[in-house]
């Protein structure tokens, strides 16, 4: 149980520096975040915020199909890379 807390929380820092380096390179999704972060109250309503947050992903997700279709084998060393280092992890 300890273990798949730990896996869990190792990811989801992983998945955060990655968010956070994607912001700081592309200033368009600063610039969406930024601007959700500014308008985010706690009286927003739930489609609202789920409105936003979509808008937000699909601006990430752009981002980050650019920059693997402008540097596709690095994306691909990138992949390989991290498979090759879970196996070597879990064994």
């Amino acid at each position: 149980m300890r273990r798949a807390i730990n896996d869990a929380l190792i990811s989801a820092c992983a998945l955060a520096v990655l968010f956070i380096g994607l912001i700081a390179m592309d200033s368009r999704l600063r610039e969406q975040v930024v601007l959700r972060a500014d308008t985010a109250t706690a009286s927003n309503e739930v489609a609202g915020a789920t409105a936003q947050a979509r808008r937000v992903g699909v601006v990430a997700y752009q981002l980050v199909k650019e920059q693997a279709d402008q540097h596709a084998p690095l994306a691909v060393m990138l992949v390989v890379g991290v498979v090759l280092m879970v196996i070597m992890f879990r064994t």
